[in-house]
């Protein structure tokens, strides 16, 4: 839109504004957050043996809590579900050397029900020949919403192991949290700001037997975020920029000449950023503005 004041004078505004806001009832799992957590308590690396003594009385304390059942600390024989697994006297015996109490034998198929506590469970999961490949990759996560397992970067919860079972049978883990669907309803499309306007003064005059055409623009861009789940690390304040461009033509001539200078205030604003990986997260990539540039333009008219 254009206004004038006099003949000299005159003042354009363009906005851009939408609603960008997403439905209610919408979800989506988030693969960085897979069981909606605010806070990690502790890290367990199951091949370090201060970890597994942690995280044995975490996994106790989630039983006495409800949040587990002590059913989820009991593994069958064989662990792996392929496998030949162990006679009871070799259960037994292994159960022994890793001191873990309370392995009993059933007379069917000669199973083997640990005890429900966590030091029996990880005793034996973690004496087990057919998980010795995955522990070194595999890291357990304590949060306030229950236990999540980071596997080669990978943040799993308890629907994302168990549709990667077949790689993971011998490392069966049936407390993990549950699957968090994120509820979408009220956040915004990634990137989009909803109010962008830009307001222009633009004044003539006589210079020189030449015309002096002078534009002053001033610019607003609305905030915005780089992800679906209003992450600190992807939001993007609004900013405010000023501009201004002259451009001289002769009366008697063909040909212009005019400068710009783009950013006057020098304002070094977050134009985006973006996580390294939708996956497994990683740094943010930060983007910022260009700072104060000018130069000169020159040109033929035909």
């Amino acid at each position: 839109m254009r206004f004038f004041v006099n003949e000299a004078t005159s003042i354009d505004f363009n906005f851009l504004a939408l609603d960008s806001t997403i439905d209610d009832g919408e979800e989506l799992f988030n693969p960085l957050n897979p069981n909606g957590a605010s806070e990690i308590l502790d890290i367990y690396n199951l091949t370090d043996e201060d970890d597994v003594a942690r995280m044995a009385l975490a996994l106790d304390a989630l039983v006495a809590d409800g949040s587990i059942s002590s059913q989820s600390l009991q593994l069958p024989n064989p662990i792996a579900g392929g496998g030949g697994g162990y006679s009871c006297s070799q259960l037994e015996a292994l159960a022994s050397a890793a001191g873990v109490a309370g392995v009993t034998a059933a007379t069917l198929g000669c199973d083997a029900l640990i005890g429900g506590t966590g030091a029996s469970y990880l005793g034996l999961l973690t004496s087990n020949p057919d998980a010795g490949d995955l522990l070194p990759f595999l890291l357990i996560g304590l949060t306030d919403t229950g236990m999540i397992a980071n596997y080669q970067g990978r943040n799993l919860s308890r629907g994302r192991w168990v549709a990667d079972s077949d790689a993971f049978a011998a490392l069966p883990l049936p407390w993990l949290a549950a699957d968090y669907l994120v509820p979408l309803g009220g956040t915004r499309t990634p990137f989009t700001s909803e109010l962008d306007y830009n307001i222009a003064v633009n004044h003539s005059m006589a210079v020189m037997s030449g015309m002096l055409d002078l534009k002053l623009t001033y610019s607003h861009k609305g905030d915005s975020n780089g992800d679906l789940f209003d992450s600190p690390l992807t939001y993007t304040p609004d900013q405010d920029y000023l501009d201004l461009y002259g451009n001289w033509t002769p009366n008697d001539g063909d040909y212009y000449v005019g400068f710009y200078i783009k950013n006057l205030e020098d304002s070094r604003n977050l134009a985006g950023s973006r996580t390294t990986s939708e996956m497994v997260g990683g740094p943010a990539n930060l983007y910022f503005t260009q700072p104060r540039t000018a130069g000169l333009t020159f040109g033929l008219n035909f």
